[in-house]
């Protein structure tokens, strides 16, 4: 089976290669060259007035290995390939091979599946299939909570979800529910570091993150991420590393991000968050969270609060447990085999 899909989020695509080639024994493959956007069918850019920095970013073979704003570039054609049906990108985050392909190609290929993963694409690769590939199956998934999703649902748009997100009701459309898979570790037991590092891109609400560097000076506050302070993970592993050598994760993200690779690699990993809550209520990632047991709530405290809670979680070792309750709430929540066979029958009943 040969699964074409977009690219938008890296974690989000890696998890779609363990789900398809590892699990599956499948092929999948993404887009590159430009004539996907100048046919017009490539809208990730379409947020952004369509940026062609952020076209070329994402699609350019020329361009392919210069990232935008010091980002790590995603078309780094590997040297050697002899397959002429496809290029072999490197990946180096997660340390793996993507296959992509132009849209010539892509109409010289036989194609079974065709993944939308945004409210823009799933309009648009209904056409792209209605129009090349009729025999095709299209399945719009989901990774943060979409306003468009009812609207499609009921006009007709969506008849197979795949979603990374909490559970709501999507009437008689093939639906799966589900978690995005990710390399597990074992679990790090903390230690008295003192470090709090927060690992979202651009560092949002800055100021909260410098008040409570400034009130608990004898704190190691870190923000990494791109356009963050202290720079960007290059790979996963390293992400897993600099996690496992933290107290607490430190997570603010105002309106959540649907459903949170590093939320998840946090917990999964044992590491209490810090946070506000209300950036994840109604999320996936809210079923991890219980303040004073495996994180912090900001917002049920005063700043002066917080700070006298944090440090007395340090005084008395609670960080640690916390820690141990963080991961066995990850374990008791995500559960990729039995998710697994969930979505085969998804697959199985594909319209």
């Amino acid at each position: 089976m040969k699964v074409f899909a977009d690219l938008h989020h890296s974690g989000l695509y890696y998890s779609l290669h363990l789900l398809f080639e590892k699990r599956l024994g499948w092929e999948l493959y993404r887009p590159i060259g430009m004539e996907w956007f100048e046919k017009g069918f490539w809208d990730i850019a379409k947020p952004y007035d369509n940026n062609i920095g952020t076209v070329k970013q994402f699609l350019s073979i020329k361009d392919g290995d210069v990232g935008v704003a010091n980002s790590p570039p995603l078309n780094r054609i590997l040297e050697g390939q002899n397959e002429a049906n496809y290029y072999k990108i490197e990946e180096k985050y997660h340390n793996y091979t993507q296959k992509a392909i132009t849209f010539q190609q892509f109409c010289d290929m036989d194609i079974d599946i065709i993944i939308a993963s945004t409210p823009d694409h799933w309009v648009t690769y209904k056409k792209l299939r209605d129009e090349y590939k009729p025999h095709a199956k299209v399945i719009c998934h989901m990774g943060n909570m979409f306003n468009e999703i009812q609207p499609m649902i009921a006009n007709g748009t969506i008849q197979n979800l795949l979603s990374s997100t909490s559970a709501f009701p999507t009437g008689k459309i093939n639906t799966v529910f589900y978690h995005q898979e990710q390399p597990v570790v074992e679990f790090i037991k903390p230690t008295k570091t003192l470090n709090v590092s927060s690992y979202t891109h651009i560092l949002p609400l800055p100021s909260q993150f410098a008040m409570y560097k400034q009130y608990l000076p004898h704190f190691n506050f870190k923000a990494y991420g791109g356009a963050s302070p202290d720079g960007w993970m290059n790979t996963l592993l390293d992400l897993y590393k600099s996690m496992g050598n933290d107290m607490f994760v430190y997570h603010v993200k105002p309106g959540g991000d649907g459903y949170g690779w590093n939320w998840h690699s946090a917990f999964m990993i044992g590491r209490a968050m810090l946070t506000n809550i209300s950036d994840y209520r109604g999320q996936l990632g809210e079923l991890l969270f219980e303040d004073g047991l495996t994180g912090h709530n900001f917002e049920a405290h005063t700043v002066e609060e917080n700070c006298r809670i944090l440090r007395e979680y340090v005084d008395t070792d609670r960080f640690i447990k916390m820690g141990e309750n963080a991961r066995k709430r990850w374990e008791d929540v995500v559960n990729y085999d039995s998710e697994y066979q969930k979505i085969l029958a998804f697959l199985e009943n594909l319209q």
